[in-house]
């Protein structure tokens, strides 16, 4: 069952795809009806999830379910994942991807290798209050206030000291 992302409960599960590039105009219409399609359809054991999506800064995919409702199996996570390499087939983008890390720096998203943040913070490429996307948080409630949050404290830190 789909419902839209504000409708979702702060306790909501969530799963952020991050894109390898920003998405085209054609790629985020084709995204959000193959989404939709797919989240109105998902199951657990034969029982309808509750689930939301949006498509954030042209660069993310988020996926959010509402466990109170129905709780995601095996099969519907592994179902989800399939959707998503469908989706990186058709569009001819990353999604599942983890060794980059993103910013926001002058209101444009940059990918940076994880291994290589120590020597962008030795170039001054990032600072304290660089803002980066915490794509581990965990449920929607975290996502509104801590996805999008000051290198500085984040994991990040420890290559400013």
């Amino acid at each position: 069952m789909l419902v839209t992302f504000d409708r979702m409960p702060d306790t909501s599960r969530l799963w952020i795809y991050q894109a390898e590039r920003p998405f085209t105009d054609p790629e985020i219409e084709f995204m959000k009806k193959a989404s939709a399609a797919f989240l109105t359809d998902w199951t657990a054991h034969g029982n309808d999830l509750k689930a939301s999506f949006e498509i954030l800064h042209r660069q993310f995919l988020v996926f959010t379910l509402d466990e109170n409702v129905g709780q995601a199996s095996g099969c519907s996570i592994d179902a989800s994942v399939n959707f998503i390499k469908g989706l990186e087939k058709e569009i001819g983008n990353t999604l599942l991807n983890n060794d980059k890390v993103a910013f926001l720096i002058e209101d444009r998203v940059q990918l940076f290798p994880a291994f290589g943040l120590k020597q962008k913070v030795a170039e001054k490429a990032l600072v304290p209050s660089t803002k980066m996307f915490n794509n581990t948080v965990q449920n929607l409630g975290d996502f509104r206030s801590k996805w999008l949050i000051e290198s500085g404290k984040t994991w990040v830190n420890r290559f400013f000291n």
